[in-house]
């Protein structure tokens, strides 16, 4: 019990210390001001999840996405997280990498041109996406997990 007691009070001194930092070594010269974070992207998600013997995932992902913005848009962007599981990016997956394979990215029922880079997914739309419109993107792909993961999810 006194080892947790001292975690948390280690915890609570690196947020103070980090506070005071932040503080202490901040240049009003230098300081930013960006407008708040705005959500501009209504999306609702339909998945569907079948997981093989072997760990192994399949998944087909139907989303639809509304431009809630002032501006039209020729592409959208995904994050499909477990394809950040690799070496490159974190050192615990090294050797263990998370696999993923687009079968397909379909967009309002026509096959659709993407490039996945890590992490992001990006969908060319054949035509501009205006303020208010809706979309159905179809991603279906399959995914391995690192085995470190499979075992944690058991």
């Amino acid at each position: 019990m006194k080892v947790k007691g001292w975690g948390i009070a280690l915890l609570i001194g690196i947020v103070i210390i980090g506070g005071i930092l932040v503080i202490a070594l901040r240049e009003d010269d230098n300081m930013v001001i960006t407008e708040p974070y705005e959500d501009t992207t209504n999306a609702v998600y339909n998945l569907k999840v079948k997981l093989s013997p072997k760990d192994d995932f399949h998944i087909e992902a139907s989303i639809d996405v509304t431009n809630d913005s002032a501006e039209s848009w020729s592409d959208i962007g995904f994050y499909l997280i477990p394809n950040a599981m690799n070496s490159n990016e974190t050192n615990v997956y090294e050797g263990d990498e998370a696999v993923i394979a687009i079968s397909s990215v379909v967009v309002n029922g026509k096959e659709a041109a993407y490039a996945l880079d890590n992490n992001e997914l990006m969908v060319e739309l054949e035509k501009a996406l205006n303020t208010d419109d809706l979309v159905n993107v179809t991603v279906d792909y399959s995914m391995t997990l690192p085995k470190a993961v499979c075992a944690c999810l058991k």
